[in-house]
């Protein structure tokens, strides 16, 4: 390309930097010369990503793969593009960005012991880890501590999808090569510069037996038992009560584990290891609002997202009460819904910025406290309404999740559509005598041209209504 120098090279990087979520894009452009070749690689190799060979396979497909590894290793350009790892188990599908965990198979990557080619990982300098486990994976924690331990720098961003914590039981004794069955007391030990967690599908169980799950009221004294009992893994490092000090965290769940609220309250809020008060970026199931009701480390958060679940028989605005719904974030700047039914959008809406004159709670009889009576069972945490406020926050993101369920978001009836047009137009800080100012001072779209959103004729009138794209902070793609 002789012509080139006509135009800084800074230029041509602005053409790689704008085609970076696009790896097909990034392999062409790789190919035009050598010096977009290194800028290339940067977004290329950031994130590398570690697939599973089965139990089964060639001893020689072993060796190829040890080969092509050490290349990388050998390569300079591109081992000092590696950030961070994505590991996968073995599947035959490919999830949506929003979904919960793979449909897996028994394997495992190369990243553990009992492999005959074990991958070093220490020759990269990175920061962060995407780890996909199996359902039940009886090395996960083995497994998830030696990755960590390769790490030079420290891990700073942590994704796990399906990650178990073991309480010892008398008559389920568990035996591990890992130090701790706590993953919380793991990640203090191993990644104390950690500030971003994000976890899929948590659980907790008395042993390896799927059926062994702790997930009632009986349980709770044993596990904060277990919760409180000294470890020789934090002791034996010299962490002295440290703890992890979030600054953004995630917690979702695929299955909808039910009643199960009171067990992941107890292993976020009293284990030893996770402190919240500099959290500020939140992105939770809607199931979970019940455990984060009440806690002090709210007045903090800047940017919530909450996503939408599909509740059999009581979807839609009106039908739910809310009477223990209440979060307190007196600080929140942007609220963003990822929403897979049409439905609820509204339901979200009201339980974060409170009722309007649009969203009466007495347009239809209802039973049950918003997102169910269940999941507030066993929950230990109640709000004070004394001093409650709504928050106000600044802008709303609509993140429509097309490839989650499709047919989910097809044009409502026309009664949900102006329902939740004039419930979007209401929460508008517009200032119309007829509708009240609200808080928000835009609302964006990342799908604007679609139906569900053309209905929407009250809300698009006053040009607060854009075209954006969501802060998807939890994808490791972007990390």
């Amino acid at each position: 390309m002789q012509h080139t120098e006509r135009f800084p090279q800074e230029i041509y990087y602005q053409f790689i930097d704008q085609s970076s979520d696009s790896s097909t894009d990034l392999k062409i452009v790789s190919l035009v010369s050598k010096s977009w070749l290194s800028h290339a690689r940067k977004y290329l190799f950031r994130r590398f990503r570690i697939s599973p060979l089965i139990f089964n396979e060639d001893p020689e497909r072993y060796a190829i793969m040890e080969d092509s590894f050490e290349h990388l290793v050998r390569t300079l350009g591109i081992a000092c593009c590696v950030k961070g790892f994505l590991i996968t188990p073995f599947s035959w599908s490919v999830a949506s960005k929003f979904s919960g965990p793979l449909r897996q198979i028994i394997s495992a990557p190369l990243t553990e012991t009992r492999h005959p080619g074990k991958l070093r990982l220490t020759e990269f300098d990175f920061t962060f880890l995407d780890c996909h486990f199996k359902s039940c994976d009886f090395n996960a924690i083995t497994t998830l501590t030696n990755l960590l331990r390769s790490s030079r720098s420290g891990i700073q961003r942590l994704a796990l999808e399906n990650i178990d914590v073991y309480v010892p039981h008398e008559d389920h004794p568990i035996r591990l090569e890992a130090p701790t069955l706590d993953p919380f007391e793991c990640f203090t030990a191993y990644a104390p510069s950690l500030h971003t967690l994000c976890i899929w599908n948590l659980e907790c169980k008395y042993s390896f037996d799927p059926r062994m799950l702790i997930n009632k009221v009986s349980d709770l004294p044993v596990l904060r038992a277990a919760l409180s009992r000294p470890t020789g893994c934090i002791e034996a490092l010299d962490t002295n009560g440290r703890k992890l000090e979030l600054r953004r965290f995630l917690l979702r769940d695929s299955d909808r584990h039910l009643p199960y609220n009171m067990v992941i309250e107890i292993l976020l809020f009293e284990n030893r290891f996770l402190s919240y008060k500099n959290l500020e970026y939140l992105a939770i199931d809607c199931m979970y609002i019940p455990v984060f009701v009440g806690k002090s480390f709210l007045h903090n958060i800047k940017h919530i997202t909450l996503f939408d679940q599909k509740f059999e028989g009581k979807n839609g605005l009106g039908m739910w009460a809310y009477n223990r719904a209440y979060l307190a974030l007196p600080s929140l700047l942007c609220l963003q819904l990822v929403i897979c039914h049409y439905e609820n959008l509204p339901v979200l809406c009201r339980v974060i910025l409170g009722p309007t004159a649009n969203s009466s709670d007495q347009e239809f009889p209802f039973s049950e406290d918003f997102p169910g009576n269940a999941y507030y069972l066993g929950i230990s945490t109640q709000a004070s309404l004394s001093d409650f406020t709504y928050a106000r926050p600044k802008s709303l993101h609509l993140e429509f999740d097309l490839s989650l369920k499709p047919g989910s978001l097809f044009a409502p009836d026309i009664h949900i559509a102006s329902k939740t047009d004039a419930i979007l137009r209401s929460y508008l800080d517009v200032g119309d005598a007829g509708f009240g100012g609200g808080p928000l001072r835009w609302i964006t779209v990342n799908q604007l041209e679609s139906d569900f959103v053309k209905a929407w004729p009250l809300t698009t009138s006053t040009g607060r209504l854009r075209q954006g794209q969501g802060d998807l902070w939890w994808d490791s793609w972007w990390w």
